[in-house]
Parts: structure tokens; sequence; C-alpha cells
């Protein structure tokens, strides 16, 4: 059979096969154009070029093994992708033409995909969008950072991050990027971390750390943490609804309390008798929450026996000193008065003796 080399294939009989193919159709007119045509590479090239790719399907086994001819294929329309052979399916460069110009495909090719390429980073960077891809990938790109940061860039794919590498995973100061860089997705996260890491107080206190909005984050960590006085208490500052969700003993703790009135005062309402009778609690609210003060009948009744114990209190300091006058007085006197007896006493003596 001839090929492309042959002289008696001329431009003018390409020019002719083609017109008759636009007019006819490739499914009729491959039959009646010139046979050889058909292993011309130069003419199922031109066939391709003016939209008559379908007359690929009736090359010859030469043609259709030809991977330049193949890429040009897919390049005019991708989903010619499902008329090639299956040795030309798996080529890289081909799927890579594919997946440039639908990512999507990715679902439909992946069948195709052999193995050895499932740690190439050019193809999995051009499917990066399909979370269906970690099917596919194998363990080196998994725990490739560069790629993963920029899989987990795309937010409907940050619940994934229970599938990426181990080693990542592992990777303490990836974490805690991970950690800043998505800290409402936390749950996402934290669970899926290597164990090592949730045992880990940096790890702990940057979880707690990061969003304001999450008084659950706390439950998150191993439960020792939740009973940590450390990670506890920058919980409460970054989220004071923490409280609700630690040990309840830390409810009775002046200092973890201090920190939620700010913004709950209402929890005043909650607390021990003995911190709702605490000088330095009242002062606080008095100082911070005018309106909370003002408002709750549980503060004024706790306040008013406050300002009665301060009252009484201040009145027996005034009672002491006057007892200290008096005392001071008395002593004074007492010395005033022996002072005289003396006197006359002398003055007595004195007259005798003339």
């Amino acid at each position: 059979m001839k090929n492309s080399n042959d002289t008696d294939i001329t431009d003018a009989k390409r020019r002719y096969a083609y017109k008759f193919l636009q007019e006819n159709g490739t499914k009729y007119g491959h039959n009646i154009i010139r046979q050889e045509l058909l292993d011309d590479e130069k003419f199922i090239l031109g066939c391709i070029e003016r939209n008559l790719d379908s007359i690929y399907t009736y090359a010859t086994p030469r043609i259709r093994s030809r991977k330049d001819i193949a890429l040009s294929l897919v390049k005019h329309h991708y989903p010619n992708y499902f008329n090639l052979r299956k040795e030309l399916k798996a080529n890289k460069d081909i799927i890579i033409s594919v997946l440039s110009s639908d990512d999507d495909m990715f679902l439909r090719i992946i069948d195709n995909i052999p193995k050895k390429l499932s740690n190439d980073k050019d193809i999995a960077e051009l499917a990066i969008k399909n979370d269906a891809i970690f099917e596919f990938l194998g363990d080196s790109i998994k725990n490739d950072e560069e790629f993963i940061d920029k899989y987990l860039s795309y937010s409907r794919n940050i619940t994934n991050f229970k599938i990426i590498g181990s080693g990542l995973r592992s990777n303490k100061d990836f974490v805690i990027r991970m950690i800043k860089k998505y800290p409402k997705f936390l749950t996402y996260i934290i669970p899926y971390i290597s164990i090592t890491l949730r045992y880990d107080e940096d790890v702990a206190l940057l979880t707690v750390s990061s969003c304001s909005t999450s008084p659950l984050y706390i439950k998150l960590l191993p439960e020792e943490y939740q009973q940590n006085d450390k990670v506890v208490l920058q919980a409460v500052r970054t989220c004071p609804d923490a409280l609700d969700y630690v040990d309840k003993s830390y409810r009775e703790r002046k200092e973890y309390v201090l920190v939620v009135l700010a913004t709950r005062p209402h929890v005043y309402g909650g607390l021990s008798n003995e911190l709702k009778d605490d000088e330095e609690i009242i002062n606080y609210l008095i100082n911070n929450c005018p309106n909370f003060c003002e408002t709750s009948s549980i503060f004024q009744f706790h306040y008013n026996k406050y300002v009665h114990k301060l009252l009484t209190t201040e009145t027996r300091k005034e009672i002491d000193k006057i007892k200290e006058v008096v005392l001071d007085l008395k002593i004074e006197l007492d010395q005033m008065k022996r002072q005289t007896d003396e006197k006359e006493n002398i003055d007595w003596c004195n007259v005798k003796c003339k």
C-alpha cells in the first residue's frame, strides 16, 4: 500500500477527496475515495484540520498507531481520545493534551491512565480540581507538599485532608501552616494528623487559638488537653463560649471566669455564691459591664450584700480608730493625773517641813 511519500498522491487529489468527504460524509465517502489516502499522513492530518475527524476511524493500522497523528486528533477535539488505540490512550502526552482541554475528563479517562503515571506531577496538577484524583495518586505525590498545598487551596477539597500522605500529616511545620491557613476547617484537619502531633502542645494551643467563633475546637484535642490549664485558658481567651465545653471545675476558678465575663456577663448567674460575692469579680463587672449591672437582679442582690459588708467593715474600722484615740487620751490623762499627784505630794511635804 502507498504512503505519504508516494508521489502519486498529489495535493490536488487530496483537495478533491476533502471536498468529496465534506459533501458526502466520511461514513459513505471513505469507501469511494482512493484507499491509499487512508494511509497518507498528510491527508489524514488535513481531514482533522477540516473537521473530518471521523476519517481517523477508517485509517490504516499504521496511521492509527502514530502518536503524532493521535495527538493532533485529540488537540483538535479532545473527545476523539476514545477512538484511540489502548496504548495511545495510556500515553502521557496525549493524556496531558486531553486534560489541558477539559480537566473534568479525568473521571472519564482515569481507568486508561497507567499506574506508572500515578506519581506524575504534570498529570496530577491538571486534574487537581477532581476529588477522585486521590484514588489514582501514588504515595510520592500524596506527600509532595507543593502539590498538596495547591490541591487543598480549592476549598471543596479541604475535606480530603484525611487522605493526603501520612508523611505530611506527621510534618509539624506543614500541619501548623495548614491550621493557620484554614482556621475554619480544623474539624477536617485535626482528627487526621498523626497521633504524635495531636499530643503536641504547640499544635493544641494553635488549635484553640484559631477561631473566635468555634468553641468546640477544644473537643478536637485529646482529653488531657481539655483539662490542661494553659490550653483551656487560651481556648477561653479566644472564644469565651469554650468554657461551656471544658470540665465544670474551670467555671469555679476566678481567673477563667474573669476572661469570660467581658463578653458573657450573664454567666455570673451560674457562678457559686462565693464567686458572686467576690470583690474582684463585682468590681470587674461594674467597670466593664455597666448595662448588665443595672439590669441583673442577681448581680444587684450580691452587690448590695457586698456594699453592706463594705460599710460594716468601714464602720468597724472607724470605731476601732475612735477606740484607739480614746485609749490614747486615757493614757495621757492618767499620766497627767500621776504628775499632778506627785506635784501635790511634793508641795505638802515642803509645807510640813517648814
